[in-house]
């Protein structure tokens, strides 16, 4: 399980890999003991410092109640960019390709 340490700690990772730049990212949450505690969420969605380059962001679950639980908390935490679930990396991937073709990118510090 993913707590608010760790959290912190992927987020400065994601700024330190991102460069400034906006980018895409997937969640992959299909691992059985795959979780987020609810600081974690809370951070990752409106809280952590890489949240202004998010461009997009994709949820890969495969099971029905992975599913319903990530909308719930979608919905709840309200992310500041657009994220979607998925069954698959390459579902995520073809968004992300919509995305890319239909909004400018945004400037990012």
């Amino acid at each position: 399980m993913l707590d608010l340490i760790d959290a912190k700690e992927f987020d400065a990772a994601y700024m330190n890999l991102s460069q400034g730049k906006e980018v895409f990212y997937i969640s992959d949450l299909t691992a059985p003991d795959a979780d987020l505690t609810n600081d974690a969420q809370a951070y990752f969605s409106r809280k952590a410092r890489i949240v202004t380059n998010i461009r997009a962001a994709a949820i890969i679950i495969n099971t029905l109640r992975g599913r319903l639980v990530a909308r719930f908390y979608i919905q709840y935490f309200k992310p500041l960019y657009p994220t979607k679930i998925f069954a698959s990396v390459t579902e995520a991937q073809e968004w992300f390709e919509t995305i890319r073709k239909s909004e400018p990118a945004k400037e990012t510090a």
